[in-house]
């Protein structure tokens, strides 16, 4: 961003995202987004140097010029050992973690963020319907970690006593009640504490 003169605000603005999308994205917090090509474009470089990280950044012409190049990813630089759990079947909004007939809600893995190095107890879901658009979009992994302190605007996973879990953003909680919010519609909400098995913290999200 030195390099294009613009701070995290003014490329938040450049290309149409909110600045903690691009804070998220430069902290490594959120380690892909449909919004590469356009950022990479808004600082002058090519999409290849943006997503790798090595060689020579490209001029915008560059740039332009791989446009018609398929489009590859790198390799994540992490074991693919975290855990997807829940399942979405027949679900509009937020997934299922309860265990069917003994066996596991384990999907499949995903790779381990830096962050959550080291925990054992963390683990991912997919964002499943609209209510937290265009935060989370359905499909994109969501990564959890248990037990971290809960603070109001973050957002979280809330997981039911009947097993379904579903992410909205705290607003504020207390002994008897939780008070959340979802995007889409823009709409807060009560929940009883009785109701409540656990809430956990999202740290972050994966955009596949």
């Amino acid at each position: 961003m030195q390099r294009a003169g613009l701070n995290e605000s003014e490329l938040a603005r450049k290309v149409g995202l909110k600045p903690q999308t691009i804070n998220s994205i430069t902290r490594g917090i959120t380690q892909r987004s449909r919004s590469m090509p356009e950022i990479a474009e808004a600082l002058g470089v090519s999409l290849d140097w943006l997503l790798r990280g090595s060689g020579e950044p490209a001029t915008n012409h560059d740039a332009f010029a791989m446009e018609d190049e398929p489009m590859t990813w790198p390799e994540p630089v992490m074991k693919e050992d975290l855990p997807i759990r829940g399942s979405v079947d027949g679900m509009s909004d937020g997934v299922k973690l309860t265990k069917h007939q003994g066996r596991d809600d384990i999907q499949g893995y995903t790779f381990r963020p830096r962050p959550l190095l080291g925990n054992r107890h963390a683990f991912a879901v997919y964002a499943n319907g609209e209510a937290m658009a265009p935060r989370y979009l359905p499909g994109e992994v969501l990564w959890i970690v248990p037990g971290l302190p809960l603070k109001p605007r973050r957002n979280v996973l809330i997981e039911m006593n009947d097993g379904t879990a579903i992410v909205r953003q705290l607003v504020s909680f207390s002994s008897a009640d939780i008070v959340v919010r979802t995007l889409t519609p823009d709409v807060e909400s009560h929940l009883s504490r009785d109701d409540v098995r656990h809430v956990h913290t999202v740290a972050g999200s994966w955009d596949m």
